[in-house]
């Protein structure tokens, strides 16, 4: 299972909005606007977690009724910051590439990159923010990204219509 999703950064939003993004320049729309918290996770591998953000610790019960403590991930170091236009186009462009070549490189505005290999029908995806790696099913993946792109045009389409226009990305919003 796949999840790749954004939580709405609002003041992000309202900012981005105040310097009038549909007349941008398509790098900075892809680099610098519409920063919100993005999550990756392929069959409970958080490829976009920091290990910098405290671990929560949690108590876990065991069969002979004694407790142990463990740490675990903190939700919300499973969510980077990312601008999301740039990570949906980036994302959608590196799998369909490796349709036809072996690996591609998606950076990260300035935090990492994930790297896209396939291998038949699956893809891998290796993370240098966390060097966690995990493979799962191309359709799976392409439909993941879509899914997730969808959401962001929808977001950006309601919120700027003008975006629909603008000259570079006017075409990705169609």
């Amino acid at each position: 299972m796949i999840t790749v999703d954004f939580q709405l950064n609002v003041a992000n939003l309202e900012e981005d909005i105040r310097h009038s993004p549909e007349s941008a320049d398509q790098s900075a729309l892809e680099e610098t606007y519409f920063v919100m918290p993005v999550r990756l996770c392929v069959d409970g591998v958080d490829l976009l977690e920091r290990s910098s953000v405290a671990r929560r610790n949690v108590l876990i019960g065991t069969s002979e009724q004694s407790i142990h403590r463990i740490q675990a991930p903190n939700e919300a170091s499973c969510w980077l910051p990312l601008p999301v236009l740039g990570f949906a186009s980036g994302a959608s462009q590196a799998l369909e590439r490796i349709r036809q070549d072996r690996g591609q490189k998606l950076y990260l505005a300035g935090v990492g990159y994930l790297v896209f290999s396939r291998q038949v029908s699956r893809v891998s995806i290796e993370s240098s923010i966390n060097g966690k790696e995990c493979s799962t099913d191309m359709t799976e993946a392409l439909s993941a990204i879509r899914t997730f792109s969808y959401k962001v045009q929808q977001m950006l389409v309601t919120r700027i219509p003008a975006m629909q226009k603008h000259p570079s990305w006017g075409q990705w919003f169609g």
